[in-house]
């Protein structure tokens, strides 16, 4: 009997698992038939981030599903399918329109910002990650001289990647691509864990753009490159996390690092089991702040607590999460992890306000990125195609995070056209 018992129990449990698998199926192949092409940022990213942290989130669910269990996957089943409401039907235009002096004088830009960044962020602190013990730990303490500063090239950081795709100018390109290197270089140094799959991006991109613009040439060209940097990449990988103090201090780092690059993948965006374990929104139908900040005042943190002087009893969503599973902050320079768009909409608003309002920021996102591949790429839509086209889930990963690149990443792009204008009516004034 008992017997019986358990192959009942581990043919329920499979049963599950199998059932989570269908459903992360199914929410691919809503995915594929929303993007543009296979290379689209909106596919890849999905296929290789997204659908093992919902897999993980599903599979939670089946050892005690939470009131928050079910509402966040409710909501993550709206998401998805507001991915396909707002998928580009028309033929896509990612025609570069940009001046070629201006696409220069963003990577010049570029330049000054990501090298002054280093300099005084990095070189001045006198702490290289790259060179210490626990380089990945080390790396948030060469973010503290200038935070504006860190947040601009943080904002900014795949500047070039996009360039090097879009530009149809070659000598943009050969800058373009110099000056990865130099970011590239830059992001090794700080012991950036997502530095070394900084190639794979950029030929994701091209084949991406490539593809959509049909330029066979290109495409094929890019397509060999990219199976051969994907096997280097493979190859390099464990040797750069054993580099930069992976598992550093336990007794296998190799199972350390596979145990954290598991949990990285498998773990539903930092924050979302903690949330559905802790049962954080049973009951919080009542528009009010579990972090004493409605959603505005989060998401745009920053500036409220700049400007108010007032102070916060939670900076993130991550450390009111910690809070709640340990029973304490921890004041230091590392950053917490990703708190989700759908906890803080929900944490700040209640569930039926947080809701509503999740549905709305999403839906403007994608309705933005269907409107910006429907047009050709100019002076005022290389915004949207940085922060939107090419990072089609940074609202859904951290609200507050994408908010705060774009409001850079807008200042960035308006200083290089008022430099761009003003350099073109000066040549202007000279020739006649």
């Amino acid at each position: 009997m008992i017997i019986n018992t358990l192959n009942s129990i581990s043919m329920t449990l499979i049963l599950q698992i199998f059932s989570c698998l269908v459903l992360c199926g199914f929410f691919l192949f809503i995915v594929k038939k929303s993007a543009v092409n296979i290379y689209d940022p909106l596919f890849y990213f999905f296929v290789v981030f997204l659908i093992p942290a919902i897999f993980g989130l599903f599979v939670s669910g089946i050892f005690g599903g939470t009131f928050t269990y079910f509402l966040i996957c409710a909501l993550i089943f709206v998401y998805v399918f507001l991915i396909l409401l707002f998928r580009p039907v028309r033929n896509i235009n990612l025609e570069d329109n940009l001046p070629k002096d201006f696409q220069f004088i963003l990577l010049f830009f570029f330049l000054m910002i990501t090298i002054s960044n280093f300099y005084i962020n990095v070189y001045l602190s006198g702490n290289i990650p790259l060179f210490s013990t626990q380089g990945v730990e080390n790396r948030f303490l060469a973010t503290q001289n200038s935070r504006m500063l860190y947040w601009m090239n943080l904002a900014i950081n795949s500047i070039p990647l996009v360039l090097f795709a879009i530009s149809s100018y070659r000598r943009v390109r050969l800058f373009a691509f110099f000056s990865f290197i130099v970011a590239f270089i830059i992001s090794l140094m700080m012991a950036s864990k997502g530095a070394i799959l900084s190639f794979v991006i950029m030929e994701i991109l091209v084949l991406f753009v490539a593809k959509a613009r049909n330029d066979v040439k290109r495409f094929r060209y890019h397509k060999k490159i990219f199976y051969l940097i994907i096997i280097l990449t493979m190859l390099v990988i464990p040797i750069y996390l054993v580099k930069i103090g992976v598992g550093h201090g336990s007794d296998g780092v190799i199972r350390t690092i596979i145990v954290k690059l598991l949990i990285r993948f498998f773990y539903a965006f930092d924050q979302l089991i903690p949330a559905s374990q802790l049962d954080l929104l049973n009951n919080q139908y009542m528009p009010d702040s579990q972090i004493g900040l409605n959603l505005i005042q989060y998401q745009f943190l920053s500036y409220y607590k700049s400007i108010s002087g007032v102070s916060v009893e939670y900076n993130s969503i991550g450390e009111f999460i910690i809070y709640k599973l340990y029973g304490q902050t921890y004041s230091s320079p590392h950053a917490y992890p990703n708190s989700n768009l759908i906890l803080e909409c929900l944490l700040t608003s209640g569930i039926i306000l947080g809701s509503i309002f999740f549905i709305i920021e999403v839906s403007t996102f994608l309705f933005m990125r269907k409107l910006v591949l429907s047009k050709s790429i100019n002076t005022f839509s290389i915004i949207f195609v940085v922060a939107i086209v090419f990072t089609p889930y940074g609202i859904f990963l951290s609200g507050y995070e994408w908010i705060n690149k774009f409001i850079f990443l807008t200042v960035y792009i308006f200083i290089s056209w008022a430099i761009y204008y003003l350099l073109a009516n000066v040549s202007q004034k000279i020739k006649s």
